[in-house]
C-alpha cells in the first residue's frame, strides 16, 4: 500500500519531529513492536521528503529555504529497550564528533597545502638509534 501523498496527512509525524524540537537532544516514541516503528519511520522519512517539495515550491530558486526541510536536522533509528519494547528515536544530528582542532593551531607542523601542487606525504621518524652504544 503506498503512502498518502498529501503533507496534510502526516500531522503525526510533523507533531512527532516538532516535540523532538523542544528538547536539547530529541525525542523518543514507544510504538512496541519494530514492524510498527519500521512503518512509523518510513511514514517520517516521506514526510520530511513532501516537506522539501513544498519548500521548493513555496521559495525560489537559490534561496536558503528551496527544496530543504526543517526536519533534516534530525536523525531517526529504532532502537529497543531493556523488555525487547521498541522505539522510535528523532535526536538532533551531532555528527558524533569527538575532536575539534583547528589546523591554524599547528604551529607550522604540518603543510596542508603545498603550493608547487604536488601531494606530499608526511611519514613519522622512527627512532632506530641502538639505546645501548
Amino acid at each position: 500500500m503506498s503512502l498518502p501523498t498529501s503533507i496534510s496527512a502526516y500531522r503525526v509525524e510533523q507533531e512527532a519531529f516538532d516535540t523532538a524540537g523542544t528538547g536539547d537532544k530529541g525525542a523518543r516514541f514507544k510504538l512496541g513492536t519494530y514492524e510498527a516503528c519500521v512503518g512509523f519511520r518510513q511514514r517520517l522519512h516521506y514526510f520530511r521528503s513532501l516537506d522539501r517539495k513544498y519548500s521548493a515550491e513555496l521559495y525560489p530558486a537559490g534561496t536558503p529555504g528551496h527544496g530543504v526541510s526543517s526536519y533534516d536536522e534530525f536523525e531517526v533509528t529504532i532502537i529497543p529497550d531493556e523488555d525487547n519494547e521498541w522505539w522510535v528515536y528523532i535526536q538532533k544530528r551531532s555528527g558524533k564528533i569527538l575532536a575539534v582542532e583547528l589546523l591554524d593551531n599547528d604551529h607550522g607542523l604540518i603543510t596542508v597545502n603545498p603550493t608547487d601542487g604536488e601531494a606530499h606525504e608526511v611519514h613519522q621518524i622512527e627512532d632506530r638509534s641502538d639505546a645501548n652504544g
